[in-house]
């Protein structure tokens, strides 16, 4: 809607405006398309993980200020999925300068305090970085109109485009965890922390997962813990280092545009452990050559909250 809005204001300016104005902003307005149209298929598809607001990491370490261990040393990433994080930051961010603009506008004019917040996050290897999303709420902690709109539409997680062009982040990995709560991981979960967070990244079986709702009467940083990571943290580090540009573009096609499922086979090595083929993530039902002990495991991509 607001990149057809401008493309129809578009042509009022012209003869009032300097010719190379009058080139810049049908290409900015008629760009501001693809990431709306990106944000309405995440919507209608349900692809954002759902999550109460006692189950919200802010919400979780309030009365927690446990520093991180060391975590394993920050797994490699291969040069064709850095290549494809800074071509799709830039493009987006490009696009929407407009909606940024917009953003920053009405956030401004309708609360006081910052535009952004920054969220303290683990990154690979355990270390520490900040989290950008636009503000939602003033300063007694109530949610502004301008803010419910970017939190239902999404555009609240915008500026984590400026996470993904800096390396903080890359499209597909595991979520990004509050210090706090990462400290107080299971152990057998700890290796994620080697791992760079992704904007988008696998939960079990369904797109959803179980963060939607919290039984009455729970312990919130208990249900999440024991209930809620298992299904965040689902494929194991082998498959984060097996994924290619080309692998997680395809993936990141199909979440969007076909099937949001695919399967992973996991096997058992000889010390008993699991360990996944990471390089049979999205060959179909039959495992791969060579491992006929394999099982699959299906997993459903989601955009982290």
């Amino acid at each position: 809607m607001i990149a057809l809005l401008s493309l129809a204001l578009t042509p009022l300016g012209q003869g009032y405006l300097p010719q190379w104005c009058d080139t810049l902003l049908p290409s900015i307005a008629l760009g501001m398309s693809g990431p709306a149209a990106l944000l309405t298929v995440i919507h209608i598809r349900g692809l954002r993980e759902r999550r109460s607001e006692g189950l919200r990491p802010e919400t979780l370490m309030a009365d927690r200020s446990e520093p991180l261990a060391e975590a394993d040393s920050p797994a490699p990433m291969r040069l064709g999925r850095r290549a494809l994080d800074v071509i799709v930051s830039v493009s987006l961010l490009w696009m929407s300068i407009l909606i940024l603009v917009a953003a920053t506008a009405g956030i401004r004019m309708t609360s006081s305090g910052p535009v952004l917040v920054r969220r303290p996050r683990v990154g690979a290897g355990g270390r520490l970085f900040h989290l950008y999303d636009f503000r939602t709420q003033d300063s007694t902690g109530n949610r502004t109109r301008v803010g419910t709109l970017l939190q239902e539409t999404g555009l609240e997680a915008l500026p984590r485009l400026w996470n993904l062009l800096r390396g903080d982040v890359t499209l597909l990995g595991p979520p990004a965890e509050h210090p706090a709560v990462a400290e107080a991981y299971p152990e057998k979960y700890r290796w994620v922390f080697a791992c760079r967070p992704g904007i988008v990244g696998p939960l079990w079986n369904e797109p959803f997962g179980l963060e939607a709702d919290l039984p009455a009467g729970s312990d919130a940083w208990r249900h999440y813990l024991d209930i809620v990571v298992p299904h965040r943290v689902t494929a194991n580090r082998d498959f984060y280092d097996g994924l290619s540009g080309l692998s997680t573009g395809r993936l990141m096609a199909r979440m969007l545009f076909s099937s949001n499922s695919f399967t992973t086979y996991f096997t058992t090595d000889h010390q008993g452990t699991a360990a996944s083929d990471a390089k049979s993530f999205d060959t179909g039902p039959n495992p791969p050559h060579g491992h006929r002990l394999a099982h699959p495991h299906q997993l459903c991509l989601t955009v982290w909250q």
